[in-house]
């Protein structure tokens, strides 16, 4: 018989073999062993390692609280906008495995920010019972300003005024009747993080929008300027790391996911 012939024959025994195990049901009261029934009826033993940890945290004060209890001074804080995530075996010889992970919670105001153009009715609407409720606008009364527009149809105007600059600018005073009232700068300040609230100490964030007003389509666009939503995001995280920096957390802080 050739060497590879023994080779295929030894490794279809094991198959078999393995085929005739029988894996018995892990006693519940002992989950770090696992029984198994051999072809010839003997059970064997097979030490099992415990679950990895992988925690769900609530607070910052509850991530503190658990490091302090798991982690060692090689776990590893990875700091995101979405969440906080501890790899306590953060080591060579580990498979980073065990985790703690506080998932945090942004406001609705970031997805707000990102909706697009609506009509008059809708945008007041959306301004008292979407934005105000979690943010606050300057300068104040934008709603209130926003309601008092009167549009009117092209139909409706004069023809007694040049095609000039003059002209435009009559056009849009009489197409959008106190439209010099309206703002063009609004910032929103809001709480980027609602639930921690308390441990952030009312940390805010402000994002720098324009209000767009669409003459032709009878619109209006709240929306924020270029960079703006990213840099409150940053400005989020940088709120959560130095929470940690000024706790009892002395592990390796650093930003992304792992």
């Amino acid at each position: 018989m050739t060497m590879l012939s023994e080779a295929i024959n030894t490794f279809r025994r094991i198959v078999d073999e393995a085929k005739s195990v029988e894996l018995l049901q892990v006693d519940p009261n002992d989950p770090r062993t696992t029984y198994i029934r051999r072809a010839d009826g003997i059970v064997e033993t097979i030490d099992r390692l415990p679950p990895a940890r992988k925690h769900t945290l609530g607070t910052l004060d509850s991530l503190e609280a658990a490091i302090e209890r798991y982690g060692t001074p090689r776990s590893t804080l990875w700091v995101a906008f979405e969440k906080v995530v501890v790899v306590l075996d953060d080591t060579p010889d580990d498979h980073r495995l065990e985790r703690l992970t506080l998932p945090l919670l942004a406001s609705e105001a970031f997805r707000l920010l990102g909706d697009g153009p609506k009509n008059q009715k809708a945008f007041v609407t959306w301004l008292r019972q979407q934005v105000e409720p979690i943010a606050d606008l300057d300068p104040t009364g934008v709603r209130q300003l926003v309601s008092e527009l009167r549009f009117s149809t092209t139909d409706d105007l004069s023809g007694s005024v040049q095609a000039d600059a003059t002209r435009l600018g009559r056009e849009v005073q009489q197409r959008v009747t106190a439209a010099d009232r309206i703002p063009e700068r609004i910032n929103v300040e809001f709480a980027p993080y609602p639930g921690l609230d308390e441990e952030l100490g009312e940390f805010r964030v402000t994002v720098s929008c324009s209000l767009n007003v669409d003459l032709d389509n009878r619109t209006l666009h709240l929306r924020p300027d270029e960079g703006q939503i990213e840099a409150a995001k940053l400005e989020a995280m940088g709120a959560v790391r130095t929470w940690i920096a000024g706790s009892s957390i002395t592990q390796l802080v650093l930003v992304g996911t792992p």
